[in-house]
């Protein structure tokens, strides 16, 4: 759940009324998530190049690209992932399931990409709460176990060197 996608999250056109008429107009946004190792300002480029090249000559396309953030990965060997790992099996007294799930948070590529520490983060809702979907919804008990997890690694963190 690591590989890049491209996918279209949103489209409009047609003509709501009786004519059967060609709309002068279409919508449609697309989201790209990127691998590791990949550029998303050159995903962005070659994104926009290839509608530009497949675009027929009597449309007129206008695209909007909107800021973007490389997909974090973190390999098990990283200083913070192991403290990460490390404070959790402390916490729930057995080890985490590893899971990578794709997309993520910006931020966490922002700072390394910058020059700063890798950044650790893990997240707190179970399977059945619904994340990201309609019906999303948190239980109390989840926030408050992501709180003290976090006041841990926070703990944990105290000290230690910026890169290793």
């Amino acid at each position: 759940m690591v590989r890049n996608s491209l996918d279209v999250t949103g489209i409009t056109g047609g003509f709501e009324g009786k004519a059967s008429i060609v709309p002068p107009t279409a919508w449609f946004r697309m989201l790209a998530r990127t691998g590791p190792g990949q550029d998303p300002a050159k995903l962005g480029e070659k994104i926009v190049n290839h509608l530009k090249k497949h675009t027929p000559w009597q449309a007129k396309v206008e695209i909007t690209a909107t800021a973007a953030g490389s997909a974090p990965y973190f390999s098990q060997d990283h200083h913070g992932f192991k403290i990460g790992h490390a404070v959790l099996t402390d916490f729930f007294g057995k080890a985490p399931q590893v899971s990578y799930i794709g997309g993520g948070v910006p931020a966490l590529s922002y700072v390394p990409d910058a020059g700063g520490p890798g950044l650790v983060s893990f997240g707190f809702q179970r399977s059945d709460e619904g994340f990201h979907a309609d019906n999303e919804y948190m239980r109390v008990e989840s926030f408050k176990n992501g709180q003290r997890a976090y006041a841990l690694l926070l703990h944990a963190l105290v000290g230690q060197p910026a890169r290793k």
